[in-house]
């Protein structure tokens, strides 16, 4: 299966599941879940360059990604102008998964959020706009504004790609704990029930993966026995 739509189903499944629980406060929620989330991935990317000697610049930045798309995927197009870099997407599994779900509100609630919680974890400082988001537009318009001086980082020291498992184990995990804190036991119900239902659209052998991540503290680099799935 790909991946990335395993990513975007669950998160699908907690958008869903709390607004029909709580209506407009739920979509806060989710939102809150998925800027909790994207910020922690974007400090153990800045926890990475910092390690290996390298500024919190856009060439960092990256450098640093924890992600790797798959091609088939994703259509995306770079261009840079006067020290503003446009990524613009005409194709995304995000996209394609959450309309698959009927959800595209789903999508404009997480895509509004999470490219910019991404840089603010990373650094707060560095500039970013969001002109558009495919889920009601012709493409994702993504400005990074990386300026006219870039500069080459030193190379990488350590691996800085995470298998697609773990970040599903991430989304995953974060909405539950994040939930759990804010509702208590309905909270818990709903994350019970995202877990339903992923394991009955990809298989108990794919929920299994998640659970496994369990004792994972995403807030830190992985650590053993969590480096068998680095690159």
């Amino acid at each position: 299966d790909d991946i990335e739509l395993h990513h975007a189903y669950l998160v699908g499944c907690f958008y869903d599941e709390l607004k029909r629980a709580y209506g407009d406060m739920g979509v806060l929620a989710f939102q809150r879940g998925a800027k909790i989330y994207g910020e922690q991935r974007g400090n153990r990317m800045a926890m990475r360059a910092i390690r290996d000697g390298n500024d919190l610049s856009y060439d960092s930045y990256f450098q640093y990604g924890e992600w790797r798309n798959t091609p088939e995927l994703c259509r995306i197009e770079r261009s840079t102008t006067d020290g503003v870099m446009l990524s613009e997407n005409f194709v995304c599994p995000w996209h394609t998964q959450f309309r698959a779900m009927g959800m595209l509100d789903c999508g404009l609630a997480y895509c509004s959020v999470i490219d910019r919680t991404l840089i603010r974890g990373f650094n707060p400082e560095l500039e970013f706009d969001l002109e558009s988001v495919l889920h009601d537009s012709p493409s994702c318009r993504l400005l990074f504004h990386v300026g006219t001086e870039r500069k080459q980082p030193k190379p990488k020291e350590h691996p800085t790609v995470l298998p697609l498992e773990y970040h599903c184990a991430h989304v995953y995990w974060t909405y539950a704990r994040t939930i759990t804190s804010m509702f208590g036991d309905e909270g818990a119900a709903i994350a019970a029930r995202v877990r339903e239902r992923f394991a009955a659209e990809y298989g108990q052998e794919a929920l299994d993966i998640v659970l496994w991540y369990e004792g994972c503290d995403f807030t830190c680099l992985p650590e053993a026995p969590y480096d068998k799935y680095l690159d």
